[in-house]
C-alpha cells in the first residue's frame, strides 16, 4: 500500500521545475553580464609583476662539464666509477658531472 498521497508528486514535481527555473535563470544572468562585458571592451587587471631573479646565463654544472672536457678520458674514468673504455667522453662526463 502507498503511503504518499496524490498531492505529494505535484508538489515535487512542482518543486523540481521552481529549482530548475531558477537554474535557468542564473545561467541566463551569468551570460547577459558576460555578454555585457564583452559589449564594453572591460578585461580584467592585469596581475602585478612579480620580481623574479633573472635567470642564470648558464647552468651551474655547464661550468664543471667544461672543466670535465679538458681532462682526459682515463682521468674521468675513475671518477664516474667506470671501467670500461667503451664510454665516450661525454658520457663519463655527464657521469661525473651529475653523480
Amino acid at each position: 500500500m502507498k503511503s504518499e498521497s496524490p498531492t505529494a508528486d505535484a508538489v515535487e514535481l512542482l518543486l523540481l521545475a521552481g529549482l530548475v527555473a531558477l537554474e535557468a535563470a542564473a545561467v541566463l544572468l551569468v551570460s547577459l553580464v558576460a555578454l555585457a562585458l564583452a559589449a564594453a571592451g572591460w578585461r580584467p587587471s592585469a596581475s602585478p609583476a612579480r620580481s623574479l631573479p633573472p635567470p642564470p646565463a648558464l647552468h651551474p654544472l655547464a661550468l664543471v662539464a667544461e672543466e670535465l672536457l679538458e681532462l682526459p678520458a682515463a682521468a674521468l674514468r675513475p671518477m664516474a666509477g667506470v671501467r670500461s673504455k667503451r664510454l665516450p667522453k661525454r658520457e663519463l662526463v655527464a657521469l661525473v658531472a651529475c653523480c
